[in-house]
């Protein structure tokens, strides 16, 4: 018997993940999947006047940047920019 048949492989139902432990595995998958610049907000060093907690839901988890005009030709993004038009998304994820 071989040292991997004798050790247990934990099953995705025994794993525990904090919320923290998380945000890294987001933020790839978005990164790679959809294509977004992400940032996380660690809202433990934002300053906040109204005391200790307070910045629990002021700020977002992860911000995300989607870039709208990829694929586009030139002539749509100027198009797009002179007509006040958006060519990034921005997402707050918590």
């Amino acid at each position: 018997m071989s040292l991997s048949e004798m050790t247990p492989v934990p099953s995705v139902e025994t794993i525990n993940f904090t919320e923290h432990a998380l945000y890294p595995l987001l933020i790839e998958y978005l990164s790679e999947e959809e294509e977004l610049l992400c940032r996380r907000i660690d809202e433990k060093r934002s300053s906040n006047n109204k005391g200790l907690g307070a910045n629990h839901w002021l700020y977002p988890d992860i911000v995300a940047l989607q870039h709208l005009d990829k694929g586009w030709d030139t002539v749509v993004q100027n198009c797009v920019r002179h007509s006040e038009g958006r060519l990034t998304r921005l997402w707050s994820l918590r």
